[in-house]
């Protein structure tokens, strides 16, 4: 790959982000003024967390179709195509909120409706960073990725409270819309290599979105790393499921506040250190060790009922997990084929995906039904454990979450030890022979 080649791309590349990321800090705007919307005038905490299903439902079904056209066809052309998707969705809530006709119902079909489009997207996003950037700079490319997705969690919120009080949701839908535009057009202009697609060989869309899954399957190393990753998405889950209702058991919501906004920063912070650290040669450890401090910093979230220990912790939580996703992601581009990138990646995000459902399904009833009772004043822990880590006050679910912490810990540990893992990044040892090859393009 010649000089100007690696300007080139990495220009297209730079002009596709700043698309993508006008367009994620558009959408999330809406996520957050719908969810205001959607409680406001329903008055239900069920009717509201019942959206998150119409939010992580769309993933899990349409992304192995999202790989495989990732692979069959221009990614370009698909990136486009979603993006007009989502300026589709934003014309029809511009119009249920100007005729006054949305209901809550409406609210739950345009959520599904957004998050199809960004699923559809993804895959041939993530596929495009292989084939435009050199290798020496594809981590660069993935730390501003997560810088991107930050930038919108963190900021997002805020600047959509501020705008509810002055344009109001339709307002704010009609800036989702034009930064969808905006996106669309930092497309047209641009070429994104593909790779060569034999079509002699095509066959149907659910026996090629297998290949991606069969793929993993067949190199042990990324088998290794996809279980690593689910159960490192697994304990996020937890913290997704329980982390509020926790720190509201012995502080106000003040001091909620406090405690997110310190993961924020962190999360802001990890991700400006993926942007400007090239990582190490050896990224097999890095993603162990930094899954497994996420998983220590769960387990110091749950050990102490303090917004200072919390706030620290959730900090510290936050700012390894855009690392460990930064990194992770580039061992899946330069160890994937391009031509199968779209389904491997696909299945990576479906992993990724279920876990959380999984999470705050089985999160709920553990700490209502077990955990919070056993460690109230006479439960059946507090003379055990309860000695150790208090009792009331939220002492089930801080117990319940240092348990889940030990899991990233323990995959960490035997990730670090596992052969095949660690021959994903070339090292020399028994096995050798399972040493998965460089599959980044020479575009």
């Amino acid at each position: 790959m010649s000089t100007i080649e690696q300007k080139r791309g990495m220009s297209v590349f730079a002009i596709i982000w700043s698309g993508q990321l006008l367009s994620i800090v558009g959408s999330n705007l809406t996520e957050f003024a719908l969810g205001v919307w959607l409680y406001q005038h329903t008055q239900s905490a069920f009717l509201y967390g019942l959206n998150n299903l119409f939010i992580f439902a769309p993933p899990i079904i349409i992304m192995p179709l999202a790989g495989v056209l990732a692979d069959r066809y221009s990614r370009r052309q698909m990136m486009i195509l979603s993006n007009l998707g989502g300026a589709l969705t934003a014309l029809l809530l511009i119009l249920c909120v100007a005729t006054h006709i949305l209901q809550f119902w409406l609210v739950y079909i345009i959520t599904f409706l957004f998050a199809v489009f960004s699923a559809l997207l993804f895959p041939s996003y993530a596929a495009s960073i292989q084939m435009l950037v050199p290798k020496e700079q594809i981590g660069r490319a993935n730390g501003l990725v997560q810088f991107a997705s930050s930038v919108a969690r963190t900021f997002g919120p805020l600047i959509a409270g501020v705008l509810l009080l002055t344009i109001q949701i339709g307002g704010i839908v009609v800036i989702d819309g034009l930064s969808f535009l905006v996106a669309v057009v930092s497309l047209i202009f641009i070429a994104i290599p593909q790779p060569a697609v034999d079509s002699s060989k095509k066959k149907s869309l659910q026996k090629e979105a297998q290949n991606g899954l069969n793929y993993i399957r067949s190199t042990p190393g990324l088998m290794e790393l996809l279980i690593f990753f689910l159960i490192a998405n697994i304990a996020s889950g937890f913290f997704l499921a329980l982390g509020t209702p926790f720190i509201l058991r012995f502080t106000s919501p003040g001091g909620l506040s406090i405690a997110l906004s310190s993961a924020g920063a962190g999360l802001m912070l990890g991700s400006i250190v993926s942007v400007f650290w090239k990582g190490p040669k050896q990224r097999i450890p890095i993603i162990t060790v930094t899954g497994a401090l996420v998983g220590l910093s769960l387990i110091f979230i749950g050990a102490w009922s303090s917004v200072v220990s919390v706030s620290i912790a959730a900090f510290c939580m936050f700012f390894f997990i855009p690392i460990n996703n930064t990194v992770s992601m580039v061992v899946w581009q330069t160890r994937v084929p391009p031509q199968l990138m779209g389904r491997v990646i696909s299945s990576v995000r479906l992993v990724a995906w279920s876990s959380i459902p999984f999470s705050i399904l089985v999160a709920g009833p553990l700490a209502d039904h077990f955990f919070t009772p056993a460690l109230q004043q006479h439960g059946v822990l507090a003379g055990s454990v309860g000695q150790f880590i208090g009792v009331g006050n939220g002492r089930g679910i801080g117990l319940l979450l240092m348990i889940i912490g030990l899991f990233p810990i323990i995959a960490g540990i035997k990730g670090y030890l596992t052969p095949s893992l660690r021959s994903l990044d070339g090292k020399i040892g028994p096995v050798s022979h399972e040493h998965v090859p460089d599959a980044s393009p020479a575009v």
